[in-house]
């Protein structure tokens, strides 16, 4: 409930914000209701199913509807994945690219980008509607899981885990060479600098946390 209150406190703040209609609020709303979507999941089925499995009613434990609650978090979930990327791509492209920027990142190309990004989140969360394929909660294990198949291993062990280490990849090599172009480009003091590494730690440990 905490991470739905303040991403839903990000999504309201960057609404009545002025100042964030830009490439960046746009990016940052598109990751905070991604986040709220995987969270809402979370709050309205996986809690009943852990808690009062005993009390809610069958339609919780249909197979159908446990392999959709499962489609529904995975494309939530990466569309907040893809968000993370672009507000990188945004911060790198801004601060090595300056002249650039509006012709990659204004408002109308933004929202292209945000409807490209949700889009193959959607696209990507439909192949586990495939028999065999499921991504679905085993309440008995208090977790998500993937079918017991040759499907679902070579999903959860090459597909998910190689786009995850992939992206975790890409932020980190793109924040990276962010705070570099920083500090070449203003002459940062060397604590300003440890403050920016320090950031740039916290978001890959942030998407590491997502693996």
């Amino acid at each position: 409930l905490t991470g739905l209150f303040t991403n839903g406190l990000s999504l309201w703040t960057i609404f009545r914000t002025r100042h964030l209609w830009n490439a960046f609020g746009y990016s940052c709303a598109s990751h905070a209701a991604g986040a709220c979507g995987v969270l809402v999941v979370f709050v309205i089925y996986v809690t009943p199913m852990t808690f009062f499995s005993e009390s809610i009613p069958k339609i919780f434990t249909n197979e159908r509807v446990s392999y959709s609650v499962g489609q529904l978090s995975i494309a939530f979930y990466y569309g907040a994945v893809y968000a993370h990327i672009l507000i990188a791509t945004n911060r790198f492209v801004v601060i090595s690219k300056p002249l650039s920027y509006t012709r990659y990142f204004s408002k109308e190309m933004t929202l292209r980008w945000i409807a490209v990004v949700w889009a193959v989140a959607i696209l990507q969360s439909c192949m586990y509607q495939i028999d065999g394929c499921h991504y679905y909660y085993l309440k008995n294990e208090h977790t998500f899981t993937y079918s017991k198949t040759s499907c679902g291993e070579f999903i959860s062990m090459y597909l998910e885990f190689g786009i995850n280490l992939a992206f975790v990849f890409f932020v980190v090599v793109a924040d990276t060479l962010t705070v570099i172009k920083l500090k070449v480009s203003s002459k940062v003091s060397i604590c300003k600098f440890y403050m920016l590494t320090l950031l740039l730690l916290y978001h890959y440990s942030f998407i590491n946390s997502m693996l």
